[in-house]
């Protein structure tokens, strides 16, 4: 099925606007693969998220959601790059059952 770039663009600004920066996140290292925090800063994903949100401080928000969050990232301490671990796909599972969106991108992007 062809999807059209203007529907998958729309798709990823309410992903952004509308979802966790946990999720945007998970999106965002998925699909660079390894990502250094510059990296993650300036994905689409983030960039929107921003543009959506009232945070001064994102940088400090991105680190500590990472953080909190190093059951599903975590980093190669040579390369200094960050990548998805363990049960980050349940947990983006178990989010998209009541949104369709996330839904729909995570099927497009072959995830779930």
């Amino acid at each position: 099925m062809a999807h059209s770039t203007q529907v998958i663009t729309a798709i990823n600004r309410e992903i952004s606007r509308n979802d966790t920066w946990l999720v945007v996140i998970i999106l965002a290292i998925h699909d660079l693969g390894h990502a250094k925090l510059s990296d993650i800063y300036n994905h689409k994903y983030v960039v929107t998220k921003l543009k959506y949100s009232n945070n001064n401080t994102y940088e400090a928000t991105v680190r500590c959601t990472i953080l909190k969050n190093q059951t599903y990232i975590q980093q190669n301490q040579q390369s200094k790059k960050w990548s998805l671990i363990g049960g980050w796909k349940n947990i983006l599972k178990a989010l998209s059952q009541s949104n369709p969106n996330l839904y729909y991108i995570l099927k497009l992007n072959l995830i779930i």
